[in-house]
């Protein structure tokens, strides 16, 4: 266990001292490989912030219930794919209602509401058990489905929203990489999870159990609710030219457009 942990620690280590390095770099030089000029801008700086931290997390969820359905529940690999459907049918769902959402309530809302809602559907894929109703367990998943779904959109269309024309280049090289880096990241996350739990409960001879898949799920729940904190920062109308969405004026506004007309 020490030697896992210290070996851990030092990847960990050297992988943010290389990571701080090239971050002075790119800073540092005229002309770098990736320029984060962009990052100036406040939403397309939360969706890489915050929605990295979210893609992270939900992205731990197809790779921790497969195996908890798998390991914990007992099921074959035939019937643990068949309950992740839920999951998947409620994120293509999601789409068709996803535009309307965003011009009614607006990116702040949304992400804040629905980041919340998803933090909790995910706490309920934790709350599963092996004599949960197979009926129960697909409400559920679906559920989360939607909720991820909507995040992701809301995300990936706020990233360019502010960004101007001369920016959009470099900006959408530095969102591909940190996009890519934290789908990768979100299943090597949920792998250490598991593995960590296992010391914690003292299961690492026998295995995964349900109770370490449990943990990393709450992980991966806490780590949606912390990246939907984020959005706190964002305007009532950020990103309303995509979104379309209009705040509603205060009265006091209301009366001095009024009076100007």
């Amino acid at each position: 266990m020490l030697s896992t942990g210290l070996h851990f620690a030092s990847e960990s280590t050297e992988g943010l001292l290389l990571g701080t390095l090239a971050l002075r770099h790119f800073r540092s030089t005229e002309q770098p490989l990736i320029a984060l000029g962009a990052l100036g801008i406040p939403t397309y700086a939360m969706t890489l912030r915050g929605g990295s931290l979210f893609r992270v997390s939900v992205t731990m969820a197809p790779f921790l219930l497969p195996m908890m359905f798998q390991l914990g529940f007992g099921l074959n690999s035939f019937a643990s794919g068949l309950l992740i459907l839920p999951l998947f049918a409620g994120s293509v769902g999601m789409k068709i209602v996803t535009t309307r959402l965003l011009r009614r309530y607006g990116f702040r809302r949304v992400l804040l509401v629905n980041g919340t809602l998803t933090a909790l559907t995910i706490v309920g894929c934790g709350a599963l058990t092996p004599s949960t109703p197979y009926t129960v367990m697909a409400i559920v998943l679906f559920a989360s489905g939607l909720t991820r779904s909507l995040q992701f959109s809301a995300l990936n269309s706020l990233t360019f929203a502010d960004v101007s024309p001369e920016q959009m280049s470099a900006a959408n090289t530095l969102a591909n990489v940190v996009q890519q880096l934290t789908l990768g990241f979100g299943v090597a996350t949920a792998a250490a999870a598991v593995h960590l739990a296992a010391l914690m409960n003292g299961d690492v001879a026998t295995g995964p159990t349900l109770t370490d898949f449990r943990t990393a799920i709450v992980a991966a729940a806490i780590m949606a609710a912390v990246s939907t904190l984020d959005a706190l920062a964002l305007s009532p109308d950020a990103g309303s030219l995509v979104s379309g969405h209009r705040p509603l004026r205060s009265g006091h506004d209301n009366d001095l457009a009024n009076s100007r007309a």
